[in-house]
């Protein structure tokens, strides 16, 4: 009895605590709950008929199940990074083949990334602004479709985020510790998703253009960042040079993701290599090097061409799913995220998000686009979007202000002249009498 009547003492004293709270913050918890519950109903409804596809989301299980059936993690190939297998594995191997569990854990990192949303809009922008920017994506429907398939994009958005945030939240006075936990985040995001392995040299121009640190400054903070990557992915490394007995990196997809991107049957999306170029007799680190033999060919060959293909895939990177539920919200964070980017080229902070949306659209002009690629930055579009929406409604509310205030005196002065003119009339009607 004491027990349960502590508990309920702490509950009271906690809902009093939170209705005790500013206005704007109580909303941005309510905010986050409703993020996650809409993830979650979502992914209860979609489990409910749910299979997975026989592209990335059947290979990423496959390997996890693997892993823990054979106790051989990706034997004998490096083709995918490894942090999302070992993710699902992990998941495996405590509460068994459950992908209920993976979705729903998800939904919470799909959360997570609204709260890192709001907290580094928060460090740039107004209250009004991050709650916005949290809205659009607690509620964008292609974020909260992705939570609920067995990919790596949630995930991988997640660790960007945080990423982001910790350079922003301590964005003129770095230190040595912030870059080293940095670059640790960087080498587990390249183990998620290779793409991201180069940021640190964005951070270097962001630090040294942006913030105006001191070259010996920009750096040393840029070298930890590196070092502390290259600790975390050097395991990996290693382990790839016993398979292969060569130096990979992380993975052997990026040649043949280069060629699909760059080939005389590209169009700038996917297709199925095996259609048109499939190497004989190789090991999968010799295919590796002759689909990049093959596209860096084809692109000194047909320049022309391969710029021609990366506006092609530019535009896909940035094109929304056919629904019309997709569409709509896209392209409308995307309008308003241009007038919010060009309204803010000055402020050094969110410089970084530009930075990092430059980032991901150059290097998908390289290899091939797909929409599912523009996940990563959509949150960071949403930052944008929020502010330039903020702006536009501002400056809306100020012209129709300004057009009913001379609307207003142009009715007074046209009254002041229909009442001189009666003066007038009145006074010649007198004289005439």
């Amino acid at each position: 009895m004491v027990k349960s009547g502590n508990k309920i003492s702490a509950l009271t004293k906690a809902v009093k605590n939170f209705l005790q709270l500013p206005a704007t913050r109580r909303l941005e918890y309510y905010l986050l709950f409703l993020a996650l519950l809409v993830r979650i109903v979502y992914v209860l409804n979609v489990d409910a008929s749910f299979a997975l596809d026989p592209g990335d989301q059947k290979i990423y299980d496959s390997i996890a199940q693997s892993w823990l059936n054979s106790g051989a993690f990706m034997e004998g190939s490096s083709y995918r990074p490894p942090l999302y297998p070992l993710f699902l594995g992990s998941i495996y191997f405590v509460f068994g083949h459950k992908l209920l569990l993976v979705k729903l854990l998800q939904a919470v990192l799909g959360t997570i990334s609204c709260v890192l949303t709001m907290a580094i809009s928060k460090r740039m922008f107004s209250r009004t602004t991050t709650l916005l920017a949290g809205a659009i994506v607690a509620f964008t429907p292609v974020l909260i479709h992705y939570t609920a398939q067995v990919l790596s994009e949630t995930l991988f958005t997640t660790l960007l985020l945080l990423i982001l945030f910790l350079l922003v939240s301590r964005a003129e006075a770095l230190r040595y510790k912030d870059m080293l936990l940095i670059g640790v985040l960087i080498g587990a995001a390249s183990l998620c998703r290779t793409n991201i392995a180069l940021f640190p040299f964005a951070i270097f121009v962001w630090l040294k253009v942006m913030m105006k640190y001191s070259w010996k400054r920009t750096f040393s903070l840029t070298a930890f960042a590196i070092c502390a990557a290259a600790i975390i992915i050097a395991p990996w490394t290693i382990r790839n040079y016993h398979v292969h007995n060569h130096f990979v990196l992380i993975s052997t997809n990026g040649g043949i993701n280069l060629w699909i991107g760059n080939n005389p049957h590209a169009t700038g999306d996917w297709l199925t290599p095996r259609e048109y170029y499939s190497p004989e007799g190789l090991t999968e680190y010799e295919i590796d090097k002759e689909y990049y033999r093959e596209a860096l060919q084809f692109i000194v060959q047909n320049p022309g061409t391969a710029v021609t293909l990366g506006v092609k895939k530019l535009k896909i990177f940035y094109s929304s799913y056919p629904h019309v539920f997709d569409q709509i919200p896209f392209y409308t964070v995307l309008l308003c995220a241009i007038t919010g980017i060009f309204l803010t080229l000055r402020n050094p902070r969110s410089s970084l998000l530009l930075l990092t949306v430059l980032y991901f659209s150059v290097l998908s002009c390289f290899f091939f686009a797909n929409q599912r690629f523009h996940i990563p930055i959509i949150a960071l579009l949403a930052i944008y979007a929020a502010y330039g929406f903020i702006k536009i409604e501002q400056a809306t509310a100020f012209i129709f202000t300004i057009g009913f205030k001379l609307m207003n005196r142009g009715k007074v002065l046209h009254n002041g002249k229909g009442r001189i003119r009666s003066t007038l009339h009145s006074c010649a009607k007198e004289k005439t009498v």
